[in-house]
Formats: structure tokens, C-alpha cells, sequence
């Protein structure tokens, strides 16, 4: 499986057991970020949820960056 799909699927699933099973994967993409003159990989993920969410989806942000290795 691709990284973006994995990440996409860890990102849905901590969403949901947060309450959110209203959120979708509109598209995960894998790409590399520069950092430091160093490439490292990165996925992209767009989001599609109701605006009642969208605040708690915010607010959740840094959780879920760190439930996926984040920094």
C-alpha cells in the first residue's frame, strides 16, 4: 500500500474515534518537502467535512500530526 493511503487511512480512522465520521479523503498525495537542503517525503491530505466540523477538525490538527510522527 502507498504511504498516502496509509496516512490517509490513520488520519480517518483517529478523526472517527474522535467523533468525526462525517470526514473524507478528497486526496492524498505523496510528495518530498525540502527541508534543510534535504528532501524528506511528505503526504499531502485534503479534507472534505461539514462546517459544523471544521472548528474540531482545527482544533484536532496537532494530535493528529503527532499520532502520525509529526513535529
Amino acid at each position: 500500500m502507498e504511504p498516502a493511503a496509509l496516512v490517509a487511512g490513520h488520519a480517518l480512522r483517529f478523526l472517527s474515534e474522535q467523533g468525526l465520521r462525517g470526514v473524507s479523503v478528497t486526496s492524498a498525495r505523496q510528495e518530498p518537502a525540502a527541508r534543510g537542503g534535504q528532501a524528506v517525503p511528505g503526504v499531502c491530505l485534503t479534507l472534505t467535512a461539514g462546517l459544523a466540523e471544521l472548528d474540531r477538525i482545527v482544533d484536532l490538527a496537532g494530535s493528529l500530526g503527532e499520532r502520525l510522527g509529526g513535529t
